[in-house]
């Protein structure tokens, strides 16, 4: 084990060297910036209206068309 003084003289070395320094500005931390958005993400939405849509519509017959009467 290490006994107080090397204990002490350790803990003021490591203060010492992680101290911040006195001279000089504080650094500002720089925000990043976005890219630009696209322009055709910039278009409302159009999902409600093609789901209304798709919804909606009446479905085609399943069942053919009947033939025409015979004629007599």
């Amino acid at each position: 084990m290490l006994n107080r003084k090397v204990r002490l003289s350790l803990l003021t070395c490591a203060l010492a060297t992680s101290g911040c320094s006195s001279v000089g500005p504080a650094v500002k931390p720089e925000c990043p910036r976005l890219a630009p958005v696209a322009p055709s993400l910039m278009q409302p939405p159009q999902t409600e209206q093609k789901v209304r849509q798709i919804l909606f519509e009446s479905p085609p017959s399943a069942t053919p068309p009947s033939a025409g009467s015979k004629p007599r």
